[in-house]
């Protein structure tokens, strides 16, 4: 349908249809000077077609008779149309159920473009119904001044002359756009509204208002709403459908919702603010959005009162890109202090103010989870919470960021100057205008611009972590890393990780943080002072590491770990040397996963001491820069634990185990040290010690027994790749294995009584292992001498000598000989009884056999003496023995070992296999413990073997199983994923302990 068309000289013109195709102008009918009206028979006759369901309708001026000649047109899209008739008022009007009212005397329907003639008056006296309405200048359209109905309208508004629809507070007419697609409410006429309700198809139809000015009720100051989003009491409700566009230039202020101040913006609906002289009046109460919210210019005041706050439901969109959006208290989708309701909310620009006036819910003054998009703009946190646990931002869900900024507090912020954050910002800075500002914390914070804190403002780690995504932090005020009411650093982070160079900068106070992480592939600089006491290389380099400090000088742990579990690629290093005030404290290396190897450097310090180092680099280490010693302090057991990867050593760059590194591994062949190891031992009484060493075939652990020393000494073993180059000094020994040999230096100090044992393994070249024996010689080329054989301790395939050493001979060998095996052991059983155990043992035959020592251990290394058993010296036959050992020892481990010395006429000796019973109750240990976040390794021991061990969380939820090995350890790793930072519980068995992760 058409809109009427007026028209001047000359006297006959043609109207132009155009379809919304646009392919081309068909002339419809010729209109007489005047008012075109078609009815419909003229559509009938002058139309052989339907119209599209969206027209272009142009007005061609022509200057001349025809053929005529065309100005340029400009199209205008109207909107959807379900007819062509347009119906205009007479020139005096009347009340809109009249037919006498309106040209042709047809009252208008839905399907009706109506104009209000200029200089009519037209009262609305039932509820009418048009498609477009159009006022022309001086023209009227009033509302029943005692009765109130309504005005719907399916397509445009344009007002140029007068549209009052409000007689009184009480009594007035809504106006309600209705049909499908986008509609406008314009003119330079005179708009008094009682009520404006959408009810278009979608949320996506667009209503835009652009007016000069507009009442509500009578009154521009009366501070009533004219927007009813909810326009009756029924269920279903009738709830706004469309999405109002307030636009144009007008200065105008009023409340914008008739609902009430609890007014809700419905899923179907939207509320789209683009007048920058716009302003939304504030009510006492708080609103609600399940719909659209967008502010592109205007200020959109929410509340006037503390707690009056704006929550938006799931499945709202709430769109910033410019203007001011106040909120007295809350601005958030969240429902508690955890959870929330997923929203859509995108900022490129603009203003929002959050509490200017204050609340005391637990939920965030400001903060939402779902889909977060910020490339611009600026959140103010105006007045802090005042809740119990105060919380003043949390973003949380799928955060974008290209720009935007947080600011905690502001010129206005009154009182409680501490703000409280967590989860995904922008840019973050913290206000120091009229009055200091702190942030804290409230959990982990992830940031994804730039971090400032300027001179006179304070930023408090509180304990937890801060990734920083963007380009780093500046200090120039305080940096705290002490959580509130905790005299510890606790677990606060500094975490860098982002994707190009990140800076820690600034000129104001730093005091100790916990841990520094780097994880940027790009790298980060400290160009400020930073003290830590933990710093974690993920990925790329710690520039700038001269203002590092590792230790605060108390009587804690520091620790440096280089890679991580599940690493991707190689991890960074320190490329300068960082200050150390370890003080009564002590220094952990830990060497976790990588993809490369790793050489040693800036992270050993200058006395080239630490207490522990944990092995967990499958790709290996190598020690560089000298001799590093391995020693305990007061706050540490002082340990080396080779978990996986081979510590690589050599002469000038060798490893020493202190007198106090009570933990001394076997090693595995996963893990074990490539070169020399030294070991510290100051004993009188005689003790053994495993050296976990090996070469590049593999794993070959030299154990040396009956130790004793009268002063600190370093016997240090080497397992040489390659033959001796020596000779056999006696005919027995009928080849020297060609593929390795040992040194363990420093014999000189080793007692006449002491023993060696030498491992071997596939590739070692032994002939009959059954008869090989152990050989010793002065130097590697020297003439080497049998040392007999004897049974080893449990770690692998060995022997050990059955004659003391020679002090001062440095060097041993594994040799084959042509001896014949004193014994023959058949069976060897050892089981509980009562509150000892019973040991069995058959031989098949013996030859020169003297007697059986029974040995007994409790940690499958250190073997004592128990008695001795007689044995048949020469026998064909099978032969039964037996030995009981009353009582287990008291010491509560929990497994005892057992094995025989066959000891032969002539001193010859050899061990049967181990055998082992259960204990008592060992006691559960874990190490490290507290153990870092990222799945990194944790070690058990202290249990029965073969027990399982399982990691509860503190909802019950089993995160890591694993059983123990024969020693009772087991190395627990999570099945998936990563431990986060929290309290665990680890059961093995009856026993329980707690694992803290940090």
């Amino acid at each position: 349908m058409f809109p009427n068309l007026f028209f001047g000289s000359p006297p006959c013109l043609p109207v132009p249809y155009r379809p919304a195709q646009r392919r081309g102008w068909q002339p419809l009918v010729a209109a007489a000077f005047g008012l075109l009206t078609l009815t419909p028979s003229a559509q009938a006759q002058h139309l052989k077609l339907a119209p599209p369901p969206t027209t272009e309708r142009t007005v061609v001026a022509t200057t001349a008779a025809p053929p005529p000649v065309a100005a340029p047109a400009t199209p205008i899209v109207i909107g959807a149309h379900r007819g062509l008739a347009s119906i205009s008022s007479t020139a005096t009007g009347g009340n809109w159920s009249n037919p006498t009212t309106w040209v042709g005397g047809v009252v208008p329907t839905s399907s009706d473009d109506v104009t209000i003639a200029a200089g009519a008056t037209v009262r609305l006296d039932v509820t009418g119904r048009c498609g477009s309405l159009t006022v022309a200048s001086t023209g009227s359209l009033l509302t029943s001044a005692t009765t109130s109905y309504s005005l719907q309208v399916a397509g445009s508004v344009l007002n140029n002359g007068t549209l009052d629809l409000s007689a009184s507070a009480s009594i007035g007419s809504g106006l309600r756009f209705t049909g499908a697609g986008n509609a406008s409410f314009a003119g330079t006429g005179t708009t008094d509204l009682h009520a404006l309700s959408l009810a278009k198809s979608v949320r996506a139809d667009i209503v835009e208002m652009n007016l000069p000015s507009i009442s509500v009720k009578g009154s521009s100051t009366s501070g009533a709403g004219f927007l009813f989003t909810r326009t009756t009491g029924a269920t279903p409700a009738d709830d706004m459908t469309g999405t109002l566009r307030i636009s144009g230039t007008a200065s105008i202020t009023n409340q914008v919702f008739g609902n009430g101040a609890a007014y809700a913006i419905p899923a179907t609906g939207g509320l789209w603010l683009n007048n920058a002289r716009f302003t939304v009046v504030g009510q006492n109460g708080s609103a609600s959005v399940n719909g659209l919210l967008r502010i592109s210019a205007g200020t959109y005041n929410v509340g006037t009162a503390a707690g009056n706050s704006l929550s938006f439901g799931s499945g709202a969109t709430f769109t910033m890109e410019g203007g001011t959006l106040n909120g007295a208290g809350r601005i958030t989708s969240f429902v508690s202090a955890t959870a929330a309701a997923a929203i859509a909310f995108s900022m490129s620009g603009g203003t929002i103010n959050a509490s200017t006036v204050g609340h005391a819910s637990d939920t965030p003054s400001f903060g939402f989870t779902g889909t977060v998009t910020i490339s611009g703009g600026t959140i103010n946190l105006v007045q802090r919470s005042t809740a119990t646990t105060p919380l003043d931002y949390y973003m949380g869900g799928q955060f974008s960021f290209t720009g935007g900024t947080l600011r905690a507090g502001t010129g206005a912020t009154s009182t409680n100057f501490d703000f409280y954050i967590r989860g995904s910002v922008p840019n973050l800075t913290i206000d120091n205008t009229s009055s200091s500002k702190t942030l804290l914390l409230a959990a982990p914070t992830e940031c994804y611009g730039a971090v400032l804190v300027p001179t006179g403002a304070t930023l408090n780690l509180n304990g937890f972590l801060l990734r920083m995504r963007g380009s780093g932090l500046t200090n120039n005020g305080t940096l705290i890393g002490t959580q509130v009411g905790a005299t510890s650093t606790s677990t606060s982070t500094l975490y860098f990780a982002g994707a190009n160079l990140q800076m820690l900068a600034g000129s104001g106070t730093f005091t100790t943080v916990r841990t520094l992480t780097i994880e940027n592939p790009v790298g980060a600089t400290l160009t400020a002072p930073l003290v830590v006491t933990r710093l974690n290389l993920f990925a790329g380099n710690l520039n700038g590491a001269n203002n590092l400090t590792i230790g605060d000088g108390t009587a804690t742990s520091f620790t440096i770990q280089t890679g991580l579990i599940n690493n991707p690629g190689s991890s960074g290093s320190i490329t300068s040397r960082p200050n150390f005030n370890l003080g009564a404290g002590a220094l952990q290396l830990i060497y976790a996963p990588e993809t490369t190897a790793r050489t040693t450097g800036f992270e050993i310090p200058t006395t080239r001491t630490v207490d522990a180092i944990l092995m967990l680099n499958p790709a290996g280490v190598t020690l560089a820069g000298g001799d590093l010693t391995v020693n305990a302090r007061g706050v540490s057991a002082g340990s080396l634990i080779l978990t996986d990867g081979i510590l690589t050593t050599s002469a000038p760059n060798k490893l020493i185990l202190g007198t106090a590194a009570a933990v001394i591994p076997p090693g595995s062949a996963n893990s074990y040290v490539k070169g020399p190891l030294g070991i510290t031992v100051n004993s009188t009484t005689p003790v053994s010690r495993t050296f976990p060493v090996g070469d590049a075939g593999g794993w070959r652990p030299v154990v040396v027994t009956g130790i004793t020393t009268t002063s600190p000494q370093v016997f240090t073993a080497t397992v040489i790749n390659g033959p001796t180059g020596g000779t056999r000094a006696s005919p027995v020994l009928t080849n020297l294995n060609p593929r390795r040999h040992v040194r363990v230096e420093n014999t000189a100090s080793l007692p006449a009584t002491a023993r060696v044992q030498l491992s071997y393994g596939t590739d070692d070249v032994l002939g009959n292992a059954a008869t090989a024996v152990v050989a010793q010689a002065a130097t590697a080329t020297g003439a080497y001498v049998s040392l007999g054989r004897a049974a080893a301790t449990p770690l692998t395939t060995a022997l050990a000598s059955s004659l003391d050493l020679t002090p001062g001979h440095d060097f041993f060998v594994l040799s084959s000989t042509s001896l014949p095996l004193p014994v023959t052991l058949s069976v060897f059983t050892a089981e509980r009884q009562g509150r000892g155990a019973r040991l069995r043992w058959r031989t098949a035959s013996e030859q020169h056999s003297a007697f059986f020592a029974v040995e007994r251990s409790l940690d499958g290394r250190r073997f004592a003496p128990l008695g001795r058993v007689a044995a048949q010296g020469q026998s064909t036959q099978p032969r039964a023995y037996e030995f009981t050992d009353p009582e287990l020892p008291a010491e509560g481990a929990a497994v005892v070992y057992y094995r025989l010395q066959q000891v032969d006429l002539n001193g010859t000796a050899s061990y049967s296999p181990v055998r082992a019973v259960a204990g008592e109750t060992g006691q559960l240990a874990l190490f490290p413990n507290p153990a870092p976040s990222g799945a990194l390794s944790v070690r058990l021991t202290g249990v029965a073997p073969q027990v399982l061990v399982t990691v509860l969380d503190q909802a019950g939820r089993v995160r890591c199983r694993a059983y123990t090995n024969a020693h009772g350890q087991a190395l627990l790793e999570p099945t998936t994923g990563s431990l986060s930072t929290g309290l665990y519980v680890v059961r093995a068995g009856a026993q329980a302990t707690k694992l803290v992760v940090e």
